[in-house]
């Protein structure tokens, strides 16, 4: 067995936190910004950093294998001396992805923030449980939602006939409202692409984990 499975459930480990991290950092900020900043902190140059501050590559488990003078693994670069090599940056950014997607088999998402914390990958304070992520991405997305909802009283009751609940509170409606409005629209309720720059990671993760 090898670290391959748990790198890519923790590439989407990775990907979910840090969108929701960012998203409640800045609840302001445009998607664009939101997406430059996450992809920074993403990205295999800096999980490369923080793989060799925390000295992952000291617990790298391989073996050594014989090989041809032109032939190269993919992901290593031969020495001169065959059946050696040498563990390239992205193999060391590898081992950040798989170290988190083993702590979330092990313990779920407290893990997972843990985890992160340790290897400070953010910069700052990180919440110790989602539920407090959870409250702030709400907040974040209702930020200066303050439309009418009445004015879109036909939509909404069809909502709740389709759901099949009576009454809603005021804030999923609006919530609502948001995800549905192109950023052309310029009625106050807010637009649909910071909660597409969210949605985006949801997905990906939910469907890695169920495949996984």
């Amino acid at each position: 067995f090898n670290y391959e499975r748990l790198e890519t459930l923790g590439d989407s480990v990775l990907k979910f936190l840090t969108s929701i991290h960012v998203f409640t950092e800045n609840p302001t900020k445009s998607e664009g910004f939101l997406t430059v900043w996450k992809d920074n902190i993403v990205c295999n140059h800096n999980l490369c950093i923080l793989s060799k501050n925390n000295q992952f590559n000291k617990y790298l488990i391989s073996s050594n294998f014989t090989t041809g003078k032109k032939w190269k693994s993919p992901g290593f670069a031969t020495d001169k001396h065959v059946g050696s090599f040498r563990i390239n940056d992205k193999r060391l950014s590898d081992l950040v992805e798989s170290l988190l997607g083993a702590s979330y088999i092990d313990g779920g998402f407290t893990n997972c923030l843990n985890f992160l914390g340790i290897i400070n990958i953010y910069k700052t304070s990180i919440p110790k449980s989602m539920d407090i992520y959870y409250q702030n991405a709400y907040k974040s997305i209702l930020f200066g939602s303050q439309v009418d909802i009445s004015d879109y009283q036909g939509l909404l009751l069809a909502l709740s006939k389709a759901l099949g609940v009576a009454d809603f509170p005021t804030e999923f409606y609006r919530l609502f409202l948001q995800s549905i409005s192109h950023p052309s629209n310029i009625n106050g309720t807010g637009s649909l692409q910071r909660l597409e720059f969210l949605g985006d990671p949801v997905l990906d993760f939910t469907i890695t984990e169920h495949l996984f």
